[in-house]
């Protein structure tokens, strides 16, 4: 648009729906997906060659450069070296890092040297693309005698370096050890286990300062990004430490009395380790009581659920007795018994209402596999109390009058498509929710 260029096609629907196709992660649209990547690939193929065509001359050196990326781009195939991965950073490679969790890698690489006791980062080098390990050494070193005006004799390295010397370091990696005596085995061990420190260093460097994606541009932009990622690590190190020596020397200034430096030093590192103990003892301490605390609420939590189902149980039962009283007349079979008989039938049948109350919890219990899902009340928990109890009051209703257990008389209103009587299909769907609400009223009061 910019040039004035009117394509004869935009394709902006046709890519957005391959794309979608394109990126599926079904194994039953393998076929489709590479379908969708050829059709990407020529509709690609298709807009340059129009842009070459209908660009001015102006235009087209403009775009050139553009240009023959995106040709590049079209051109290149999987085994091919040097590609290009990102149209907008060029400098891009993919580096293998041989992980499960992460078998590749996209960006650039960099060195990090520190020191062998402080671990303070005295090097980062970004490189270019991914170049040899043992390529990356001598550049290395290079910035770690310009920062600090020292160079290191010793360099202690993992195996994909190889043991030599550049530039007066010697560079050690470990190897088989033939030739050496035990005693330079175990100070060679000694060092590469100190080497592995820098291992998590690089992890936090990724994670905690934003060495693991780069926002600034190009090269250059990778370089700070390094740098500024080593010198928020070193910074962290040394507030550490600062914490370290203000607290010691808080503790040293409380003590009084006069003796000389090493007493005064010795005293200093007694109570610094004093304090590291006590610090540990509280740990394990509030470690414990969370524990005890955790079991209590467990017991705690079983009481409350038990007190809860109880309730549930009497609400239902209360509202269902009432219910299955007013509603007799409606019955074709109950006008022959007594009055007794009649209580006795309509508290079997409150204890079944009230089982069945029970059982739509537990539904629930299955379905979100949590015992206290409707604890809380919301509607949706009435609005799923009111359907599962509606779906029930018809399933009963349908078979019971299947199976002869009771028949309607004249004052029953008959639904006409679900084939059930009014008042038992409104006694499931309204009680249900309103057992549920008195039992969490019923909780509320006595945990209040």
């Amino acid at each position: 648009k910019l040039e004035g260029v009117q394509l004869r096609q935009s394709y902006k629907f046709v890519v957005k729906k391959l794309l979608l196709t394109a990126n599926s992660k079904s194994p039953k649209m393998a076929k489709q997906r590479r379908r969708a990547k050829r059709q990407i690939k020529t509709i690609a193929g298709r807009l340059v060659r129009e842009l070459r065509r209908k660009l001015g001359v102006d235009g087209l050196a403009k775009q050139l450069e553009n240009i023959e990326i995106f040709e590049r781009v079209l051109a290149q195939k999987k085994d091919d070296k040097n590609k290009i991965y990102s149209l907008h950073a060029l400098e891009v490679a993919c580096i293998a890092k041989g992980k499960v969790h992460k078998k590749y890698e996209f960006g650039s690489k960099v060195s990090l040297s520190t020191t062998q006791k402080s671990n303070v980062i005295v090097a980062a080098v970004n490189f270019r693309g991914n170049p040899n390990d043992n390529k990356t050494l001598e550049k290395t070193l290079d910035q770690q005698q310009r920062l600090t005006g020292v160079r290191a004799k010793n360099a202690f390295v993992d195996r994909g370096y190889k043991s030599r010397e550049i530039g007066g370091a010697q560079i050690t990696a470990p190897g088989n050890g033939k030739g050496q005596t035990k005693y330079a085995k175990r100070k060679l061990r000694g060092c590469f286990r100190r080497r592995a420190a820098i291992e998590p260093l690089i992890g936090h460097a990724k994670s905690d300062f934003g060495m693991d994606r780069n926002y600034l541009k190009g090269e250059t932009g990778d370089a700070i990004n390094a740098m500024l990622a080593a010198t928020a690590s070193n910074f962290k190190n040394w507030m550490r430490n600062a914490l370290k020596q203000l607290i010691l020397s808080s503790i040293s200034s409380n003590k009084s009395g006069t003796s000389t430096n090493s007493t005064n030093q010795s005293q200093t590192n007694a109570d610094y380790l004093f304090v590291k103990e006590r610090l540990i003892s509280d740990e394990r301490e509030i470690q414990s009581m969370s524990q005890k605390n955790k079991r209590n609420n467990n017991h705690a939590d079983s009481g409350s659920l038990k007190s809860f189902f109880a309730a549930l149980f009497i609400s239902a039962f209360v509202l269902n007795w009432v219910w299955e009283i007013a509603q007799i007349p409606a019955y074709r079979t109950m006008s022959s018994f007594s009055r007794l008989e009649m209580v006795r039938i309509c508290m079997i049948a409150s204890i079944a209402d009230a089982l069945i109350t029970l059982g739509i919890y537990g539904i629930g219990v299955l379905a979100t596999r949590r015992f206290r899902w409707a604890i809380r009340g919301n509607w949706k928990h009435y609005l799923i109390f009111a359907l599962l109890g509606a779906v029930a009051a018809t399933v009963i209703e349908r078979l019971a009058l299947a199976f002869d257990f009771w028949r309607y008389n004249g004052r029953m209103p008959v639904m006409p498509i679900l084939g059930a009587g009014l008042y038992p299909f409104l006694q499931l769907t309204l009680l249900v929710p309103a057992a549920l609400w008195l039992a969490l009223r019923w909780k509320g009061r006595d945990s209040g």
